[in-house]
């Protein structure tokens, strides 16, 4: 079944977002194009935006009306999807929450992108992570038409606008300047370390290769409480999506032994009802190492 939002509608989408988020005063980098606020002062009191190209002496305005959307057609809908979410994971903020759900769904691909494989390039790579979580927040709350009418208010626990992103990100496809992205990261790359037995039709790894190492999730914090000087006193790691351990979280009780500790989440996927597991340790490498050494047998709730 073809698939019913189109290049063009995905990319104004991703355009929209891109000039939403230069509007909210937010600095996008992509390659050597930088998008936002008018340098000229007069234009930047009217709100204008504006695409800067820095390999162009002194750094030249290549667009004003629609930069969002000439951004996207210089490196890509993957590469601009990528840009805008790197930017966001870097403000904190009060930002308008359509925006604010674009950033949600960029921290979460973020830990992704950490993954091996992929290309080197981090705003492509960021840009394919977050389609990769948006596709699974479709999956988790099964299969949903890219389109509804009349849309619904809620589909399957996911907000309407939250369903939109998802469903337009989940659909982003490379283009000629995404792939053009890749192709240097191509013709580096060394042979592949794999040799096929086309008769037991497997890939057999080299004896002489060792296995890569895992990589660690780069923990995301929310503070639960903090001293008169703000500095954090107890915070917690829920633990993300494509986790092993998806449904647990770890407390980090900044002034207490053992320091983290694992908890699991009781009841439905938005609840906020959590029961310690018993598994603690002072240094959140081992309890990381420990985790990875021991996957749940059961997949949480």
């Amino acid at each position: 079944m073809e698939n019913p939002i189109t290049t063009e509608e995905t990319g104004w989408t991703i355009a929209s977002a891109l000039t939403s988020a230069a509007g909210a005063k937010l600095v996008i980098h992509c390659g050597h194009f930088t998008l936002g606020t008018h340098p000229d002062a007069a234009k930047r009191e009217a709100g204008e935006l504006a695409l800067i190209d820095w390999s162009r002496p002194g750094g030249e305005v290549v667009a004003e009306d629609e930069a969002g959307r000439a951004l996207l057609e210089q490196v890509g809908q993957a590469r601009a999807l990528g840009a805008v979410g790197r930017a966001l994971i870097k403000t904190w903020a009060k930002l308008q929450p359509w925006i604010g759900r674009w950033r949600d769904l960029a921290r979460e691909a973020e830990q992704v992108a950490e993954l091996p494989g992929g290309p080197a390039d981090p705003d492509l790579r960021l840009g394919l992570a977050m389609r990769a979580v948006a596709l699974q927040r479709m999956g988790v709350r099964g299969d949903i038409p890219a389109r509804h009418s009349p849309r619904p208010t809620d589909v399957q626990g996911i907000e309407a606008d939250a369903f939109d992103i998802a469903a337009v990100v989940a659909h982003v496809r490379l283009t000629d300047n995404d792939r053009a992205a890749l192709a240097p990261v191509v013709q580096a790359a060394p042979r592949p370390a794999l040799r096929v037995n086309p008769r037991a039709i497997e890939l057999r790894q080299p004896a002489s290769v060792e296995p890569a190492k895992p990589v660690r999730l780069k923990p995301v914090w929310t503070v639960q409480s903090a001293d008169r000087d703000g500095k954090p006193t107890e915070r917690v790691w829920k633990l993300p999506r494509l986790h092993a351990w998806h449904g647990h979280a770890i407390w980090d009780f900044c002034t207490s032994r053992p320091r983290y500790r694992l908890f699991v989440r009781l009841g439905g996927r938005d609840s906020d009802s959590y029961q310690q597991t018993g598994i603690t340790f002072n240094r959140i490498a081992d309890m990381l190492d420990w985790l990875a050494e021991n996957p749940p047998r059961v997949g949480a709730a």
